[in-house]
């Protein structure tokens, strides 16, 4: 019985470092835009704007990510949803239910911390129109 007890409070202390949020305090360096006509590339370095990101592990390799814009970042979709790997978290955030292929799509590292935002404006098959491109560090919360 003893060790039944202890088998449960173990897996209760794992699942609960497993199931725990994630902090992110994100910079945004590189902002670029694409011509949907021509397809040109305009990319533009721009002084690191900061947001955060606190990311939610649900379980079976699910996320959900909400972000908090900072007032130099503008805004920023949320909440994003999707899948996490050993090396990387890709998720998707829906703006409008009509266009359910449009949208924005968050790509980050998790080796490195960069990360790519991408967002779509009717179809992800037409490309992305704006991309936001950076780095993410981890932050433990203070309270």
């Amino acid at each position: 019985m003893k060790k039944i007890l202890l088998i449960l409070i173990l897996s209760l202390f794992f699942i609960k470092i497993a199931l725990a949020d994630i902090g992110l305090n994100c910079f945004t360096k590189n902002f670029n835009t694409r011509d949907t006509q021509t397809k040109e590339i305009k990319y533009k370095e721009v002084k690191p704007s900061q947001f955060t990101v606190n990311i939610e592990e649900l379980g079976g390799g699910k996320v959900i990510a909400r972000t908090f814009p900072s007032e130099h970042s503008g805004n920023i979709c949320s909440p994003f949803i999707g899948d996490v790997t050993d090396s990387r978290v890709k998720m998707k955030c829906l703006v409008d239910l009509k266009y359910p292929k449009a949208g924005t799509d968050f790509l980050l590292d998790r080796y490195t911390g960069n990360f790519i935002i991408e967002a779509y404006a009717v179809d992800r098959k037409y490309g992305w129109f704006l991309q936001e491109t950076g780095t993410c560090k981890w932050v433990e919360k203070k309270f």
